[in-house]
């Protein structure tokens, strides 16, 4: 769903006479999803963060009315206490899945005086505006600040610095839900599915670094 759906809006806009398949998102009384393993890809990136050293870890959430970003961010607080790692609320903040949305969001994490050494961002695109912030301002990534992301496309490849990833299995997620509606059609019954292979996978790439 686009993040500025409600889920009121997307339950009315999926109320038809058709059979539908929710991908990566799920809606209370709706049956048929196929979702990510959110906090698979959360607890990888932060294995990394702290495999590297880091031991104080903020995090850019997603889109307010999403829950997958609202599984990222459960999963961010559940496995950096898990991990051992120091956050607080300051360096936890909303934001979005868009560029804007990941700059803005960098720029208030910059006006916090004891920063942490690491940034998680909870989508590919937010982290692009993220790193332009933090560049702007003087911050050099990743020997002030590390950032790492979930989800990977090329863009990742092609900023400076490039930014390491959690890639996501979306090809095996569109087959399911593909599969999902086709077996739906021949007589099955649609149910509410996670994706738990294969695992979301580490993209290691120039954004982080063990902290000075």
């Amino acid at each position: 769903r686009g993040e500025g759906y409600s889920d009121e809006q997307l339950r009315a806009a999926i109320a038809l006479d058709v059979p539908v398949v929710l991908f990566n998102s799920r809606l209370e009384g709706h049956a048929g999803s196929v979702a990510l393993d959110d906090g698979a890809s959360v607890r990888v990136a932060l294995e990394h963060l702290r495999d590297l050293g880091h031991r104080s870890v903020g995090f850019i959430a997603g889109a307010a009315r999403h829950d997958a970003a609202a599984r990222r961010l459960d999963a961010f607080r559940q496995h950096a206490g898990d991990l051992g790692l120091a956050t607080r609320p300051e360096w936890i903040q909303a934001a979005g899945w868009e560029a804007p949305a990941g700059a803005v969001a960098m720029g208030r994490l910059l006006e916090v005086a004891d920063r942490p050494t690491a940034i998680l961002v909870a989508s590919l695109n937010a982290a692009v505006g993220a790193l332009s912030t933090a560049l702007s301002h003087g911050v050099h990534v990743p020997s002030d600040l590390s950032l790492v992301t979930i989800h990977d496309t090329w863009i990742a490849h092609y900023t400076s610095p490039s930014i390491t990833t959690v890639a996501m299995p979306m090809h095996a997620a569109g087959r399911a839900a593909g599969t999902m509606l086709l077996d739906h059609l021949a007589g099955e019954t649609l149910v509410d599915r996670v994706i738990d292979e294969p695992l979301p996978q580490l993209i290691r790439r120039e954004s982080t670094a063990a902290p000075r």
